[in-house]
């Protein structure tokens, strides 16, 4: 029963713009490439609320933390790059069981922008439990505190990634651009 939920929500409920905040979301809407079909507009509602909850807690987040992540010192990163499918998430995943290392979660990459104030809060707890504990389209170990690729920030920040291509198939070679970095 949870199972059959968790896909449901996953596939109708979920925003898929978990991290972004109204201003951002009002730029994917008024762009001219990411029109909506009106088959998918059940999911505006909630990422329009998810967007408006999501601009007063990033300006929480930087009033609490702006001076502080000012102040870090970052080590050299260790990017792993390859073609999807070719088993950058297992590298990753066993990459971020080594202490040395460290890896963004499924939850911050998603919202890269609230995560310092809203990651460890009761609904995201309860939230947890709708996340299926597998990929979808694998049986890769999968939630929120799963190590998560980079590129969803890009997604869910700025909407400037060739993943914008899953939601509006039609834009799709607007936004492969993103996989170079020549203009496009």
């Amino acid at each position: 029963m949870i199972q059959s939920f968790q896909k449901f929500f996953s596939y109708y409920l979920a925003p898929t713009f978990h991290g972004m905040t109204l201003s951002q979301w009002y730029n994917i809407l008024q762009n001219e490439k990411t029109s909506i079909n009106w088959s998918y507009f059940y999911r505006v509602l909630p990422t329009t609320l998810k967007s408006l909850a999501n601009s007063l807690l990033a300006q929480i987040e930087k009033q609490k933390y702006q001076t502080k992540y000012e102040k870090l010192t970052i080590k050299p990163p260790i990017f792993i790059l390859g073609h999807w499918r070719s088993g950058t998430t297992l590298l990753q995943n066993i990459l971020s069981n080594d202490y040395r290392f460290t890896s963004p979660n499924l939850y911050q990459t998603t919202n890269p922008k609230t995560f310092l104030v809203s990651e460890e809060t009761v609904i995201t707890k309860l939230f947890s439990y709708l996340v299926p504990k597998h990929r979808l389209f694998d049986h890769v170990p999968f939630g929120l505190k799963s190590p998560h690729e980079d590129e969803f920030i890009a997604w869910h920040s700025s909407g400037l990634t060739s993943y914008m291509g899953w939601n509006f198939p039609n834009a799709a070679k607007h936004f492969d651009r993103y996989l170079t970095f020549r203009a496009g």
